[in-house]
């Protein structure tokens, strides 16, 4: 069992959906393998972010590379999934990165000592840090009354 505190911003709110929206921008999308590379790694990014904080839509804005915008396009969040679900070169499943998920918040459990109390400022702070060769260490950090929660991560 774990007790998370995780924040999102919502980038807008549709009064005619009635739903939470995040707006991405990305370059345009100009033959396959740009496509697949799009399906491949942005879309999981965008779904990861979105399904976690329970955001239904994501507005893509497609841009050149002076920055102008050309097409516009709406993904449903829940149906980002099966949308690239049998693509070449696609090799991402939802299920697999939740299970991903709760593995890693298990793991990080049992690492970290259970010093979590109801005083939020007084709960433990950690620092996760890649050094780019696929290593990633995890260290206590200290933290000032100012800082926010979206620093902290205590299980």
């Amino acid at each position: 069992s774990a007790n998370i505190v995780a924040a999102g911003e919502m980038d807008c709110y549709d009064p005619r959906r009635r739903a939470d929206i995040e707006l991405k921008v990305t370059r345009m999308i100009e033959n396959p393998r740009q496509r697949s590379s799009f399906e491949r790694l942005k879309l999981l990014k965008f779904y990861s972010q979105s399904f976690l904080s329970g955001v239904p839509l994501i507005e893509v804005a497609f841009r050149d590379d002076h920055g102008v915008v050309h097409s516009v396009e709406t993904f449903e969040t829940l149906k980002i999934p099966r949308l690239v679900r049998d693509r070449p070169g696609v090799n991402w499943d939802a299920k697999v990165c939740l299970q991903f998920l709760d593995y890693l918040l298990k793991w990080l459990g049992a690492l970290i000592p259970d010093a979590c109390t109801d005083d939020v400022n007084s709960e433990p702070c950690y620092l996760f840090e890649y050094n780019g060769a696929g290593r990633i260490s995890l260290r206590p950090c200290e933290r000032t009354a100012e800082e926010s929660l979206d620093s902290a991560l205590c299980l």
